[in-house]
């Protein structure tokens, strides 16, 4: 798989979790304060219909006594406290509940309960879930595009850095990325890459010049001796030795010029 799309699958993958996270967080927070706002609603409504009830003796503010879908918790609250319970149950149009409770009097007495139908906030819940869905997934389809043009400017420029490592290697020593591709892009990862390279390129030219350089001194010194070495040897009787030494030292001065030869190669 080409690094883009590597890139691109990476940054989709992150947008993905990171809207996950955020509808996570949206929803336990919005589902909390829907019931907290629910039990306090609970608590408020069961004291203004226990008022009520005390001056008239009728429950009002659709209170009930001792209502047969009241939870088991809430049945024997102690004493005169106000309490309240949640209740997941579905019933027609009332979906989940939040009751709220007080006992009119002394113990045994009948309890005023008030039941508070979170219905309509957990629709308002569902339809926020769906909202950010589509909201991630919109964002996810504006963000993928973006992500795959920007990681294509990375790979094209780690591309551009390798043909020319390859062109240093096959022997083009002047091949350089240039100071150009960190001044249009800043400096980052890939500008220290193609600087190092260039630096490689630098000092590996400067070896070779220096190797050349030796070469050509040694054979310049070498050619000196060898020549009157081959004079010398016109000076020797004619003979098998003669003509093994001459031979020898013509082999010499061969080495000599070549490496004359190979110090004047660019």
């Amino acid at each position: 798989m080409p690094l883009r799309w590597k890139i691109a699958a990476l940054a989709a993958a992150t947008a993905c979790l990171v809207a996950l996270a955020v509808g996570v967080l949206v929803h336990v927070w919005t589902a909390m304060d829907i019931r907290s706002r629910a039990e306090m609603d609970a608590t408020n409504t069961v004291y203004s219909a226990m008022e009520v009830y005390r001056r008239t003796g009728t429950p009002a503010g659709g209170a009930e006594l001792d209502p047969a879908e009241l939870p088991t918790a809430l049945r024997h609250p102690a004493g005169a406290d106000r309490r309240v319970a949640y209740d997941g149950r579905v019933e027609g149009n009332l979906g989940p509940s939040v009751w709220g409770a007080q006992r009119v009097g002394g113990p045994g007495s009948p309890v005023l309960a008030v039941r508070i139908n979170m219905s309509p906030q957990l629709h308002d819940l569902r339809r926020l879930d769906a909202s950010m869905a589509v909201a991630s997934l919109v964002s996810l389809a504006a963000a993928l595009p973006l992500a795959v043009y920007g990681a294509a400017l990375v790979a094209r420029r780690l591309r551009r850095v390798a043909e020319t490592a390859a062109r240093i290697s096959g022997g083009d020593l002047d091949a350089r990325n240039g100071p150009a591709l960190g001044r249009a892009r800043g400096r980052d990862e890939v500008t220290d890459i193609a600087a190092t390279v260039d630096l490689m390129a630098d000092s590996l030219g400067r070896r070779l010049r220096i190797e050349r350089q030796f070469t050509a001194d040694v054979a310049h010194e070498l050619r000196t001796p060898v020549g009157g070495l081959l004079a010398a040897t016109d000076l020797l009787p004619p003979g098998e030795t003669e003509d093994l030494l001459r031979a020898r030292v013509r082999d010499l001065r061969g080495l000599v010029e070549d490496l004359l030869e190979i110090s004047r190669l660019d």
